[in-house]
């Protein structure tokens, strides 16, 4: 798409998509299919834990678009985005397909990429008084025109991939679909190329005219590089104009190739296919295959081309596809149901995924990814009796913290009650030495399983061959490692429900300049970032959060209460000007710390700080303090009194030769003083 003229996968995930559990410290894992809570969970006991209420609040019910019979054979109008290419295309096929299905009439109009066309198109839909109308215009000056057409001619429309004022929203996640190339590219360079940082050269194809949602597919990929790889140069960070076709960026591309003859890796993102494979092509051209990495947008057929390639003789490394063969099957029974008065939300998304020569199997051109259109099962972890003693490893992440030893406790009570042992267990104590010297001693102890929590992702590939080449299956948390089953939740969407609340915070009290501090840590420690990430857009998808008013406060990890306060109070004494300040912790213990910074310099009634977790400190401050007291107002309950009541059964499952998923999930959402005592009722 955006021919130029022109985001752990989402199956179909709305805007406000069910948003799941995580730890504090450094756990997560990718976004899978959720859990449904549990209908009983063991109480912890009242003087060792918090008391957690037995269910979780029911999640919402998700938006399925449903192909069926329409109640009338409606005309749907649908206005193509660039009927010259091979994305539009491919839409045009499924929808032309999908209508007959539905029994639908269609009138097609293709705006070109143009101005006048995008608006002619509306008009002409208006005119001929169509029932709806989908519009995949990607121009996007033309969409505040286009939409005041139909709306003022009272027709229903869905905007594809594009935001549309009055339209429902269908499409990618932009964010999402760069934060996959961005994660691509750091990979490549750390693992392949093993680059160092300040020879590394981040070179992106923009198109300012698709707009300024479409854009991030290339500012979040830089956001991802520059927070998995931060010792890259800020002046290697360089923007050349994608073109509107693929001679335009090889031209762009080759000229900066000449006038910078020494770069010696180059990390490229595109906001499409066509600008992808220019700048591949003017990579080899300069005889620089080797020295250049390029992801592109949208998976269409020269993407494909270039995977015939030999990959030592092709720039052009992967591309993000978003799969137009699968918006017919949505598009349409979402404009139908809006013409029948049935609800939609106002944004869906789709599923996209990272194709490279690795998994062209799995998604051969114009084919359905894997389990498309299927009935989820989802995998519900059953308490029951093992069938035999079994003996089970456990390396704790770090158990000084309140949150470890809350999983831990409910680890050892679920393990009672299905009669299998923790038959050695030691703590990796957040350091790497320990951890393997861990792991050394549970592979020695003869198990026949192994639960554990490591976040140091550095070393997941290698940790991981432990368990592997020894042939024992193993369960982690909140930190989802090769071949392994992994049990929490995305940090991602964790930082998500904490930017949303903040971001309805700061509307509510009128905070229109308010700033937003996180915590970016030193070191490139994913699950960190990930929250950070999530805090932002979560915050973004409520109100504006400009760049230049979101700070990060360097902290290292582990960091706790001391490191929280004291960066804090090093930020404020820089930043004297800052009236209202908004955070997200990425663990309690942080956001504690910051929290007593900006109450010991007289701010608790401007600074608003969200913790994630629901560990001690925060139960201490929302139990025992108020809204005026302090400046912590709320935390992510991640729930850790249930994360045994999953792991034991996942592992006796995978022991007892029982699929299990790759990841499993539990709901997760803001606890604050209005349901604090709902769930966490002080003793």
């Amino acid at each position: 798409m955006f021919a130029q003229k022109s985001h752990y996968k989402a199956w179909q995930v709305l805007a406000a998509t069910v948003l799941m559990v995580t730890f504090l410290v450094a756990g997560c894992a990718p976004q899978p299919t959720p859990v449904p809570a549990p209908t009983a969970v063991p109480q912890p006991t009242p003087t060792e834990a918090p008391v957690v209420k037995p269910t979780a609040p029911p999640a919402p019910v998700a938006y399925k678009p449903v192909v069926r019979q329409a109640k009338e054979r409606y005309l749907i109008g649908y206005i193509e985005g660039l009927g010259a290419i091979e994305f539009s295309a491919r839409m045009l096929t499924g929808i032309q397909e999908v209508a007959e299905e539905m029994g639908l009439d269609l009138l097609v109009c293709d705006s070109k990429y143009e101005a006048e066309a995008a608006i002619n198109c509306a008009q002409l839909m208006a005119d001929r008084g169509v029932d709806g109308v989908v519009n995949s215009n990607w121009y996007a000056p033309s969409a505040e025109a286009m939409s005041e057409i139909l709306t003022k001619a009272g027709i229903p429309h869905v905007a594809s991939d594009v935001e549309h004022p009055n339209a429902v929203f269908f499409g990618v996640d932009n964010c999402d679909t760069g934060h996959m190339s961005g994660n691509w590219l750091a990979d490549y360079a750390l693992n392949v190329w093993k680059a160092p940082p300040e020879e590394i050269w981040v070179v992106m194809g923009e198109n300012p005219d698709v707009g300024e949602e479409p854009q991030k597919r290339i500012s979040c990929s830089e956001d991802t590089i520059r927070e998995r790889i931060p010792a890259i140069p800020e002046d290697h960070y360089v923007r050349i104009l994608n073109g509107s076709f693929t001679e335009e960026m090889f031209e762009n591309m080759t000229t900066w190739l000449t006038a910078h003859p020494d770069a010696k890796y180059i990390l490229t993102a595109t906001i499409n296919d066509q600008g992808g494979v220019g700048a591949a092509a003017a990579c080899e051209a300069a005889g620089r295959v080797g020295h250049c990495a390029v992801v592109g947008q949208d998976g269409i057929q020269m993407a494909y081309a270039e995977f015939e390639k030999p990959d030592s003789a092709s720039a052009f490394k992967a591309s993000v596809g978003h799969f137009p063969e699968l918006y017919g099957e949505q598009l349409l029974p979402m404009i139908v149901d809006l013409i029948e008065g049935n609800p939609v939300p106002d944004v869906v998304r789709t599923f996209i995924d990272v194709i490279d020569r690795s998994n062209l199997d799995q998604y051969p051109l114009g084919g359905l990814p894997p389990g498309w259109g299927e009935e989820e099962v989802k995998y519900v972890p059953e308490i029951r009796p093992a069938r035999e003693r079994w003996r089970i490893g456990f390396a704790d992440g770090m158990a000084q913290i309140d949150f470890c030893a809350r999983v831990a406790k409910n680890i050892h009570e679920v393990a009672d009650q299905m009669g299998v042992e923790i038959a050695v267990e030691c703590d990796n104590d957040y350091n790497v030495e320990k951890t393997f010297a861990c792991m050394e001693t549970i592979l020695t102890a003869d198990v026949d399983g192994i639960l554990l929590a490591n976040w140091h992702t550095e070393i997941y590939e290698e940790y991981s061959k432990m368990w592997l080449d020894a042939g024992i299956p193993a369960v982690t948390y909140d930190g989802a490692h090769p071949n392994t089953p992994d049990f929490g939740a995305s940090n991602y969407d964790a930082g998500f429900v904490a930017g949303v609340w903040l971001g309805e915070y700061i509307v509510e009290h009128g905070w229109d300049d308010a700033v937003l501090v996180i915590g970016t840590v030193d070191t490139p420690v994913e699950p960190l970032l990930e929250r950070d990430r999530g805090c932002k857009d979560g915050v973004r998808s409520v109100v504006e959060m400009p760049d230049d008013r979101i700070f990060g406060l360097g902290m290292p990890a582990p960091a706790l209460v001391e490191e929280g306060y004291n960066t804090m109070t090093d930020w404020l004494t820089a930043h004297p000007e800052a009236k209202h300040i908004i955070s997200c912790g990425s663990n309690d213990q942080r956001a504690t710390g910051v929290s007593t910074a900006c109450e010991a310099a007289g701010l608790a009634d401007t600074c608003v700080i969200i913790g994630m977790g629901c560990d001690a400190p925060a139960l201490a401050e929302l139990q025992d303090r108020t809204d005026e007291e302090s400046a912590f107002k709320g935390s992510v309950g991640f729930f850790p009194e249930f994360y045994g009541r999953y792991m034991v059964p996942m592992i006796v499952d995978l022991i007892e030769g029982k699929s299990v998923p790759a990841s499993v999930r539990l709901d997760h959402f803001v606890i604050d003083r209005s349901n604090i005592q709902e769930y966490y009722p002080k003793e």
